[in-house]
């Protein structure tokens, strides 16, 4: 009875490892096709009419913290 239960879970961990490596590969494939390379949609302030990406010099915002200040009881 136990090399029966052994031989059922040994081959259901390996069954499960090769349904979840597929599973896996496919969905690698699918973000590296559609998502990975679809960045640029994301933001489209960064693409020309033609959807190339913009060459020139952006300009960006930076916020600076106040580290000095401190609260009074």
């Amino acid at each position: 009875m136990i090399s029966v239960a052994l031989f059922f879970s040994g081959f259901l961990i390996v069954l499960f490892s090769i349904v979840s490596f597929g599973f896996g590969w496919m969905g690698r494939e699918y973000y590296e096709n559609t998502i990975a390379t679809n960045r640029l949609s994301d933001h489209p302030e960064l693409v020309d009419d033609n959807g190339n990406p913009i060459n020139a010099e952006l300009y960006s915002v930076r916020f600076l913290v106040d580290e000095d200040f401190e609260e009074e009881d």
